[in-house]
C-alpha cells in the first residue's frame, strides 16, 4: 500500500525548490510589469480617441471649424477693423481697432488700399 505522508526535504531538494520559487517570482514580476505597460498604452490610446470624439462632437455642435484661410484686413474711418475672406469676400470679423492698429491705420502704406493709393499720389 502507498500513502501520501509528509517527508522532510533534503538540503538539495530545498535548494532546488528555492531556485524554482525565485524563478517563478521573477517571471510573475515580469508579467506584472508588462501588464502595467500595456494598460498604460491602452489608457493613452483611449484618451486620444476620446479627445478626438470630443473635438468632432464640438465641431458638429458648433457647425464650424477653424481653418487657415487667406484674409485681408481693412481699417475703416469708424476705427473698426474689418477682416474679409479673400475667396468669396465674406466678412469674417468686425471689431474696434486697438490703439496700435489705430496708429498703424494712420501711417502711409500700412492702412487700407484707399489710404495707400492716396499716399502714393504725387
Amino acid at each position: 500500500m502507498i500513502r501520501r505522508l509528509p517527508v522532510p526535504l533534503t538540503a538539495e531538494e530545498k535548494s532546488e525548490l528555492g531556485e524554482r520559487l525565485a524563478r517563478a517570482l521573477g517571471h510573475l514580476s515580469q508579467v506584472e510589469e508588462e501588464h502595467k505597460r500595456i494598460r498604460a498604452e491602452q489608457k493613452e490610446l483611449e484618451e486620444g480617441i476620446e479627445a478626438g470624439i470630443q473635438d468632432l462632437a464640438r465641431i458638429l455642435r458648433e457647425g464650424k471649424r477653424e481653418r487657415e484661410v487667406d484674409v485681408e484686413e481693412e481699417f475703416d474711418d469708424a476705427a473698426l477693423l474689418v477682416r474679409v475672406r479673400e475667396v468669396g469676400g465674406s466678412v469674417i470679423l468686425i471689431r474696434p481697432m486697438t490703439e496700435a492698429e489705430k496708429v498703424q491705420a494712420r501711417l502711409p502704406f500700412t492702412a487700407g488700399t484707399s489710404q495707400r493709393q492716396e499716399a502714393t499720389k504725387p
